[in-house]
């Protein structure tokens, strides 16, 4: 998938914007070629975990709705940003993504945005990724002084 980070939520622009998606028989886990994340959702039945824990991506469970993945994610911290401009969230953001394949090659993916502490009311918003054959994920690294490394 061609896409710029694993989420929760998925949010396009940027470079390395490669993702890999990995199904698992109790969870899905979303590969991003940007700083080598991953992020883990739980398809297992569990529920979320203690409230009093908060994470960067949230505690994100999955179950399946046919063939749509649909995802619940609570519990962020305070260092996550909602996009990169840093759309405004509070400790009550609650997000559900769904993703699908209404083709071979494309993913449709959905999210929904509640946090009722930072918005009048819930919004929507979607994306379609395509598939891309062939392509691989890279190691991701920084180099210091990296403009030695050009022919000049």
């Amino acid at each position: 998938m061609f896409w710029a980070a694993e989420g929760p939520p998925l949010m396009p622009g940027g470079y390395n914007p490669n993702l890999q998606i990995f199904q698992g028989e109790h969870e899905v886990l979303i590969r991003h070629e940007m700083m080598g994340d991953a992020r883990i959702i739980r398809t297992d039945g569990s529920g979320h975990i203690d409230s009093r824990i908060r994470q960067y991506h949230g505690d994100s469970i999955g179950h399946w709705e046919g063939e749509t993945l649909v995802v619940d994610t609570v519990g962020f911290n305070e260092k996550f940003w909602l996009t990169r401009e840093g759309l405004p969230h509070t400790e009550t953001l609650h997000l559900i993504e769904k993703f699908s394949r209404p083709e071979y090659n494309t993913l449709r993916y959905e999210v929904t945005v509640d946090d009722p502490r930072a918005y009048t009311r819930p919004w929507t918003g979607g994306w379609t990724l395509r598939w891309v054959a062939n392509e691989d994920i890279e190691e991701f690294f920084c180099e210091e002084n990296a403009e030695s490394t050009f022919t000049r």
